[in-house]
């Protein structure tokens, strides 16, 4: 299994920043806002399959794409995830063009039916834990008879691959996959499409000796054309998705095609039709001239974005008449205890961590050999942090920085500065 980090978002706003003197503390107040950090993601690559992360209004968003390569990639569910959004598209099926062939003066050429578009399937509020597998199908290959796409597969959910179109009859998948006809004396049907996923291939048909006129490849949202006419059928329509915050069509089927005068003439119709669009599961268009594989699928998860607030740090110590503040300089007594309190929240357990010096190099999850303070313990509220004024008398004028982070057991924030 890969090395997988969990992704975090922390926020961090102080309104209180110090300075450590030799022996001592110099405090003022730190003007700062917000900072936003996403720490290093769960959004992991493998396997035949790649993973970009983004962030959209408050939520985490994981698009897997397909690769070459074979195999699936493992999400492990980040902690405090319990539930996803998903889109899960199969891979489209390839067009034909091993069909009827025919050849004149004009040209040669050889009908097929469209692939039809890989099973779509969506949800809300799917339950989750653990690590889940991740598989996305690859297109169906454009062939004699096309290629069914591969499956999509994500935790117990499977989006069929479209059928591949047919040299005679569709072949079954997510959608079907469009039938062919024999110039005009066989009609051969489509596919069938997987109930809830897809609909049915078109049926091919002619009215003249050498156009062998095929149907198209069932889309996600209706089945492929059947042909009443001479020309290719137009591939069913696809489905719309919002799950990545724009509208985007996925599952449309391909173009059936056509012999006229030996050349191959695909109804184009709209352009959300067919064409093997990678990522989107669209069926493969038919035919020798005009035909294409069908084009991969895709997997979405969508959750809400895991955040870390820290809203105000403040600063006490076990003696206010011995250590204290006054015009701008601390006076402390050897052995004295000063406290860094936060007020913050998390889903996860988290722990302050006081640096001494701007990267907070060795002061945070791996060693905190370069800390001047660290929480003893996590907490999901109000983590604080502990440091003893070093032996040896009364506090000296000489300053120096100090800079902060908190950290779960994963990641860390951005840190702050002066």
């Amino acid at each position: 299994m890969p090395s997988i980090i969990k992704n975090k978002k922390f926020v961090i706003a102080t309104s209180l920043i110090l300075f450590l003197i030799v022996g001592g503390f110099f405090f003022w107040n730190y003007k700062g806002g917000t900072m936003e950090v996403f720490a290093t993601s769960d959004c992991v690559s493998g396997g035949g399959v790649t993973c970009t992360q983004t962030m959209n209004g408050g939520y985490t968003i994981n698009t897997y794409t397909y690769s070459t390569g074979s195999g699936p990639t493992t999400w492990m569910v980040p902690t405090g995830v319990t539930s996803v959004q998903y889109l899960v598209v199969g891979g489209g099926g390839g067009g034909a063009n091993g069909g009827y062939y025919y050849s004149d003066g004009n040209g040669t050429g050889s009908a097929g039916g469209g692939g039809g578009a890989g099973g779509v399937m969506t949800g809300l509020a799917f339950p989750v834990s653990d690590t889940i597998s991740i598989q996305v199908g690859a297109g169906g290959a454009l062939g004699s008879d096309g290629v069914n796409g591969g499956n999509s597969v994500f935790s117990s959910i499977t989006a069929i691959g479209g059928g591949g179109g047919g040299s005679s009859s569709g072949h079954n998948g997510g959608s079907g996959g469009g039938g062919c006809s024999a110039n005009n004396s066989v009609a051969y049907s489509g596919g069938s499409g997987t109930s809830g996923q897809g609909y049915a291939g078109g049926t091919g048909n002619s009215v003249h000796a050498s156009w062998s006129a095929s149907g198209g490849g069932g889309g996600a949202g209706g089945a492929g054309g059947s042909n009443t006419n001479n020309y290719g059928a137009p591939g069913g329509n696809g489905v719309y998705s919002t799950i990545t915050g724009s509208s985007v069509g996925y599952g449309a089927g391909g173009v059936g095609s056509s012999l006229w005068g030996g050349t191959n003439n695909s109804y184009v119709g709209d352009a959300a039709y067919g064409w093997g669009i990678a990522g989107r599961g669209y069926g493969g268009n038919g035919g020798s001239n005009t035909g294409t594989s069908g084009g991969s699928g895709i997997v979405i998860i969508k959750y809400t974005t895991l955040i870390k607030t820290i809203t105000s740090v403040s600063v006490s110590t076990s003696d206010s008449s011995i250590c204290k503040v006054s015009g701008g300089i601390t006076s402390c007594k050897s052995g004295q205890i000063i406290t860094f309190n936060s007020v913050a929240t998390g889903t996860n357990p988290i722990k302050l961590y006081v640096c001494k010096d701007s990267t907070c190099t060795n002061c945070g999850i791996a060693s905190q050999t370069n800390c001047w303070a660290v929480s003893s313990a996590t907490s999901v509220s109000n983590p604080s942090a502990t440091y003893n004024t070093s032996a040896g008398g009364t506090c000296g004028t000489s300053t120096n920085g100090f800079w902060a982070q908190v950290c779960d057991t994963t990641a860390c924030s951005s840190i702050i500065s002066q």
